[in-house]
């Protein structure tokens, strides 16, 4: 017997919370600082202030994330979909939802949040995309002091794809008011950044938690390390 459309909203409901709660559980397990399903819905600026607007938060807001997070359960992520219809694929519209959220946010806080959305290519699977300029302020968890081209090079350091021709295409539209319904769609384009897609087991492995978050204990430590390292590659070079 088939399913009638309102069993199939519930499962589906119940299976994204579900996602978000595992996705939840994996930052806190990899931060060590707890994070949790957003409560409420909405984008309204009372909103955004008091529980932002990623469908995972921090749970303590003293522990700004530097990222607005989506967790997306739903089938559609290929890379032939990625490549060949880019402006309309399933994986661009999640990359689109973060954009739009991590922009209000940022209006909002008056902080840069970046888009980060996490996904799984089949259900065994964790995958992150986030925004390629999060290099910026990320940084890894054992730095190689072997590599001293690293802090001049500003490279990715782990196994990753990057997809860059957001940033040559042109601004992209989508549905940004959580209708199906055509009449009531608020299609909104946006530039998206060129963003990197990589496992999530390889994103935490490599990169450490503090730089996930906003705090200037971590950026005191990590400006005099990149200096040193910086000199140590230049004198490398010039020997």
């Amino acid at each position: 017997m088939a399913r009638t459309a309102s069993q199939v909203g519930k499962s589906n409901v119940s299976t994204a919370k579900c996602h978000e709660r595992r996705v939840a559980k994996l930052l806190t397990e990899w931060s060590s600082r707890e994070f949790r399903r957003r409560r409420v819905e909405g984008r309204e600026s009372d909103t955004v202030l008091r529980d932002l607007t990623g469908d995972v938060v921090p749970a303590d807001t003293k522990n700004r994330c530097r990222f607005n997070l989506e967790a997306k359960k739903g089938k559609g992520f290929s890379l032939t979909s990625i490549i060949s219809g880019y402006s309309t694929c399933t994986f661009s519209e999640w990359y689109h939802q973060s954009s739009y959220d991590a922009m209000l946010v940022s209006e909002a806080l008056k902080l840069d949040i970046k888009p980060m959305v996490f996904f799984k290519p089949n259900p065994n699977l964790d995958w992150v995309a986030f925004d390629m300029s999060a290099l910026d302020f990320l940084r890894p968890k054992h730095i190689p002091i072997t590599d001293l081209t690293w802090p001049i090079s500003k490279r990715l350091w782990f196994p990753h794809l990057l997809f860059d021709h957001y940033a040559y295409c042109g601004s992209i539209s989508f549905n940004i008011s959580h209708t199906k319904n055509r009449k009531n769609r608020v299609m909104v384009p946006l530039q998206l950044a060129p963003c990197f897609i990589c496992s999530w087991n390889d994103f935490a492995a490599n990169v450490h938690p503090d730089s996930f978050f906003f705090g200037e204990s971590w950026h005191a430590v990590d400006v005099e390390t990149e200096s040193r390292l910086e000199l140590q590659g230049q004198a490398s070079l010039q020997s």
